[in-house]
């Protein structure tokens, strides 16, 4: 029974290993679910061997229940609670990349807001003459109120795109 509890526990780490591809292994949802079955499968088999080991005709028979019950039960359930972990990692370094990409887009977007509020400011410059005094001031308004926002935007961007580096 010692060979059978080892064969199990090898069955039990090297399957997942082989069955589970590369595009399973990014869905981190499933790799909980084969966390959670791998545990609760070691428990069944481990409540198994030790309900076995205290018949004593089976005790007789297979002597060493308890050491294969101990052995798959904490094997197999280590392997479980590990995929169950990496797949909650998973999820967090998808978020995290989420959060990222749109970090880095809104930078994109202030910084190409700040490109178009400096063209409006060159535009002003040259036509500058061209203006009566009052059509200048509130376009000169316009231009720094949006600089202003502008700017603020990039400064937050740059912060939050900082503090989700990993």
């Amino acid at each position: 029974m010692l060979w059978f509890a080892l064969i199990t526990v090898f069955a039990f780490i090297v399957g997942p290993w082989g069955l589970l591809s590369g595009s399973l292994y990014r869905k981190p949802f499933f790799l909980v679910l084969c966390g959670l079955a791998l545990a609760l499968t070691g428990g069944w088999f481990s409540y198994i061997f030790e309900h076995g080991s205290e018949i004593k005709l089976v005790a007789e028979i297979f002597p060493d229940l308890k050491l294969s019950a101990a052995l798959v039960g904490f094997t197999v359930a280590a392997t479980g609670g590990s995929l169950i972990a990496s797949g909650i990692v998973l999820k967090a370094q998808h978020q995290a990349r989420i959060e990222k990409s749109r970090a880095d887009t809104d930078l994109q977007r202030a910084i190409k807001e700040l490109e178009r509020v400096k063209n409006d400011d060159e535009e002003l410059k040259s036509d500058a003459l061209k203006l009566n005094n009052d059509e200048f001031k509130i376009r000169l308004q316009r231009i720094r109120s949006s600089y202003v926002y502008a700017h603020e935007r990039v400064v937050e961007t740059m912060r939050k795109s900082k503090e989700l580096e990993f």
